[in-house]
Protein backbone atom coordinates (compact mmCIF):
# COMPACT_ATOMS: atom_id res chain seq x y z
CA UNK A 1 0.00 0.00 0.00
CA UNK A 2 0.88 3.33 -0.88
CA UNK A 3 0.03 5.18 2.24
CA UNK A 4 1.11 3.50 5.28
CA UNK A 5 -0.79 5.71 7.66
CA UNK A 6 -4.15 4.90 5.56
CA UNK A 7 -2.92 1.35 6.07
CA UNK A 8 -2.52 0.99 9.71
CA UNK A 9 -5.38 3.21 10.18
CA UNK A 10 -7.95 0.78 9.03
CA UNK A 11 -6.22 -2.06 10.81
CA UNK A 12 -7.00 -0.28 14.22
CA UNK A 13 -10.14 0.73 13.13
CA UNK A 14 -11.65 -2.84 13.59
CA UNK A 15 -13.25 -1.92 16.92
CA UNK A 16 -12.23 -4.68 18.46
CA UNK A 17 -10.80 -5.31 22.12
CA UNK A 18 -7.14 -4.77 22.09
CA UNK A 19 -5.46 -7.37 24.88
CA UNK A 20 -2.55 -5.23 26.83
CA UNK A 21 -0.53 -8.45 27.11
CA UNK A 22 3.60 -7.82 25.99
CA UNK A 23 4.77 -10.06 23.58
CA UNK A 24 6.15 -12.97 25.75
CA UNK A 25 10.07 -12.25 24.44
CA UNK A 26 9.96 -8.62 26.31
CA UNK A 27 8.20 -10.07 29.34
CA UNK A 28 10.66 -12.81 29.91
CA UNK A 29 13.99 -10.77 29.01
CA UNK A 30 12.71 -7.67 31.21
CA UNK A 31 15.77 -8.17 33.51
CA UNK A 32 18.05 -7.15 30.32
CA UNK A 33 16.65 -4.01 29.59
CA UNK A 34 17.68 -0.72 31.43
CA UNK A 35 15.05 0.54 33.53
CA UNK A 36 14.96 3.99 32.51
CA UNK A 37 14.02 5.89 29.07
CA UNK A 38 12.75 3.52 26.17
CA UNK A 39 12.52 4.67 23.00
CA UNK A 40 9.58 2.57 21.38
CA UNK A 41 8.89 2.37 17.80
CA UNK A 42 6.34 1.43 15.95
CA UNK A 43 4.61 1.23 19.11
CA UNK A 44 0.85 0.13 17.57
CA UNK A 45 -1.62 0.39 20.41
CA UNK A 46 1.12 0.10 22.86
CA UNK A 47 0.79 -3.43 24.84
CA UNK A 48 4.13 -3.39 25.46
CA UNK A 49 4.93 0.41 26.34
CA UNK A 50 2.26 -0.21 28.79
CA UNK A 51 3.77 -3.22 30.50
CA UNK A 52 7.10 -1.39 30.71
CA UNK A 53 5.36 1.85 32.15
CA UNK A 54 4.09 -0.50 34.83
CA UNK A 55 7.63 -1.99 35.52
CA UNK A 56 9.25 1.34 35.96
CA UNK A 57 10.38 2.44 32.74
CA UNK A 58 9.81 6.09 31.19
CA UNK A 59 8.51 5.71 27.80
CA UNK A 60 8.44 7.91 24.58
CA UNK A 61 6.28 5.85 22.10
CA UNK A 62 6.38 6.49 18.43
CA UNK A 63 3.64 5.04 15.66
CA UNK A 64 2.27 6.50 12.13
CA UNK A 65 -1.49 5.27 12.98
CA UNK A 66 -3.03 7.93 14.61
CA UNK A 67 -5.97 5.28 15.27
CA UNK A 68 -3.86 3.26 17.30
CA UNK A 69 -2.61 6.00 18.91
CA UNK A 70 -6.26 7.12 20.20
CA UNK A 71 -6.38 2.85 21.42
CA UNK A 72 -3.37 3.76 23.12
CA UNK A 73 -4.24 7.40 24.85
CA UNK A 74 -7.18 5.60 26.64
CA UNK A 75 -5.36 2.49 28.15
CA UNK A 76 -2.76 5.18 29.88
CA UNK A 77 -5.76 7.26 30.89
CA UNK A 78 -7.61 4.09 31.87
CA UNK A 79 -4.32 2.97 33.55
CA UNK A 80 -3.09 6.18 35.41
CA UNK A 81 0.24 5.97 33.54
CA UNK A 82 2.52 8.64 32.19
CA UNK A 83 3.41 7.77 28.02
CA UNK A 84 4.94 10.24 25.81
CA UNK A 85 3.00 9.67 22.87
CA UNK A 86 4.34 10.90 18.90
CA UNK A 87 2.44 10.87 15.80
CA UNK A 88 5.28 10.29 13.37
CA UNK A 89 6.81 7.81 10.76
CA UNK A 90 9.41 6.10 12.48
CA UNK A 91 12.14 6.94 10.04
CA UNK A 92 11.34 10.85 9.96
CA UNK A 93 11.08 10.96 13.78
CA UNK A 94 14.35 8.60 14.48
CA UNK A 95 15.95 11.59 12.47
CA UNK A 96 15.68 14.20 15.13
CA UNK A 97 16.56 12.86 18.14
CA UNK A 98 19.69 13.99 19.55
CA UNK A 99 22.59 11.30 20.22
CA UNK A 100 22.26 9.44 23.52
CA UNK A 101 18.66 10.30 24.12
CA UNK A 102 17.85 6.62 25.38
CA UNK A 103 18.57 3.86 27.40
CA UNK A 104 16.88 1.46 25.28
CA UNK A 105 15.03 1.42 22.42
CA UNK A 106 12.62 -1.10 21.44
CA UNK A 107 10.94 -1.87 17.77
CA UNK A 108 8.13 -4.88 17.76
CA UNK A 109 6.56 -5.79 14.94
CA UNK A 110 8.05 -3.61 12.44
CA UNK A 111 11.09 -4.48 10.03
CA UNK A 112 13.88 -1.97 10.59
CA UNK A 113 16.04 -0.84 7.95
CA UNK A 114 19.90 0.00 7.87
CA UNK A 115 18.94 3.69 8.15
CA UNK A 116 16.88 3.29 11.46
CA UNK A 117 19.15 0.67 12.50
CA UNK A 118 22.26 3.36 12.37
CA UNK A 119 19.99 5.88 13.99
CA UNK A 120 19.39 3.86 16.81
CA UNK A 121 22.74 3.35 17.47
CA UNK A 122 22.57 7.20 17.45
CA UNK A 123 20.18 7.68 19.96
CA UNK A 124 21.48 4.82 22.67
CA UNK A 125 23.33 5.72 25.42
CA UNK A 126 27.24 4.05 25.58
CA UNK A 127 25.44 0.04 26.96
CA UNK A 128 22.71 0.88 26.02
CA UNK A 129 19.74 -1.85 24.57
CA UNK A 130 18.17 -2.83 21.28
CA UNK A 131 15.35 -4.88 21.75
CA UNK A 132 14.12 -6.01 18.44
CA UNK A 133 11.09 -8.78 18.08
CA UNK A 134 9.13 -9.17 14.90
CA UNK A 135 7.28 -11.82 12.84
CA UNK A 136 9.56 -14.45 10.56
CA UNK A 137 9.35 -15.37 7.30
CA UNK A 138 7.53 -18.92 8.71
CA UNK A 139 4.70 -16.42 9.87
CA UNK A 140 3.36 -15.91 6.52
CA UNK A 141 2.46 -19.30 5.95
CA UNK A 142 0.20 -19.22 8.76
CA UNK A 143 -1.20 -15.95 8.33
CA UNK A 144 -4.53 -15.98 6.36
CA UNK A 145 -3.68 -12.16 5.02
CA UNK A 146 0.09 -12.00 4.92
CA UNK A 147 2.05 -8.91 4.75
CA UNK A 148 4.23 -8.69 1.72
CA UNK A 149 7.57 -10.61 2.23
CA UNK A 150 9.76 -7.64 2.91
CA UNK A 151 7.94 -7.08 5.83
CA UNK A 152 8.93 -10.80 7.71
CA UNK A 153 12.67 -11.35 9.28
CA UNK A 154 14.47 -14.03 7.82
CA UNK A 155 16.40 -16.04 10.00
CA UNK A 156 19.52 -14.69 11.86
CA UNK A 157 19.06 -11.71 9.52
CA UNK A 158 20.03 -9.09 12.02
CA UNK A 159 23.11 -10.68 13.90
CA UNK A 160 25.56 -8.35 12.05
CA UNK A 161 22.99 -5.75 12.28
CA UNK A 162 25.78 -3.02 13.47
CA UNK A 163 29.22 -2.76 14.30
CA UNK A 164 28.67 -1.22 17.67
CA UNK A 165 25.84 -3.52 18.17
CA UNK A 166 26.73 -6.29 20.12
CA UNK A 167 24.48 -9.31 19.96
CA UNK A 168 23.30 -10.64 23.55
CA UNK A 169 20.32 -12.79 22.84
CA UNK A 170 18.78 -14.32 19.68
CA UNK A 171 15.85 -16.48 19.85
CA UNK A 172 13.29 -17.69 17.09
CA UNK A 173 10.01 -18.32 18.58
CA UNK A 174 5.86 -18.92 18.72
CA UNK A 175 3.97 -16.31 20.47
CA UNK A 176 -0.29 -16.25 20.06
CA UNK A 177 -0.09 -18.31 17.34
CA UNK A 178 2.49 -15.90 15.65
CA UNK A 179 5.98 -17.15 14.82
CA UNK A 180 9.39 -14.42 15.36
CA UNK A 181 12.82 -13.70 15.55
CA UNK A 182 13.76 -11.47 19.17
CA UNK A 183 17.12 -10.23 19.11
CA UNK A 184 18.71 -8.23 22.20
CA UNK A 185 21.77 -5.96 21.39
CA UNK A 186 24.02 -3.58 23.30
CA UNK A 187 25.72 -0.67 22.12
CA UNK A 188 29.23 -1.08 22.81
CA UNK A 189 30.55 1.45 21.98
Amino acid sequence: MDNPRKMWNEKFSDKKVYLYEPIGFIRDNLSRIKKSKLLDLACGYGKNSVFLAENGFEITAVDISDKALQIFREEIIARGLKINLVQAEVRNFIGTLRPRTFDSVLISRFKPDNLIIGKIYEVLQPGGIFILVSLNIKHKTVNSQPFPEECYLQEKEFIDAHPGLEIELYEEFVFQGAYYNGYIFRKTA
